[in-house]
């Protein structure tokens, strides 16, 4: 079984009795394999890309928030102009 189908299939909805246990344990155990991927992720740009490694920790923390790391400014799509946006009739 795959991890993530593993971390799917604890959900709530999908095996009450496992979400119960997983959530009970009062620590963040529900996040520890989310977090062993970013350190994998960060061993690799360590590895071999240092510069986009840079990059991203600059990201994460030039802002109080993190999106910028979903949106990274240079890679944005320029707005719409607001004349250009067609708002629905009333």
């Amino acid at each position: 079984m795959a991890v993530p189908q593993l971390y799917f299939d604890t959900a709530p909805d999908h095996n009450p009795a496992t979400y119960r246990l997983l959530s009970g344990f009062g620590d963040q155990s529900s996040l520890y394999y989310w977090r062993v991927q970013g350190a994998v992720q960060v061993m690799k740009l360590y590895r071999h890309d240092r510069a986009a490694l840079k990059r991203l920790a600059s990201l994460q923390t030039q802002r109080d928030s993190t999106a910028a790391v979903l949106h990274p400014p240079d890679r944005l799509q320029p707005a719409l102009r607001p004349d250009a946006v067609l708002l629905p009739r009333v």
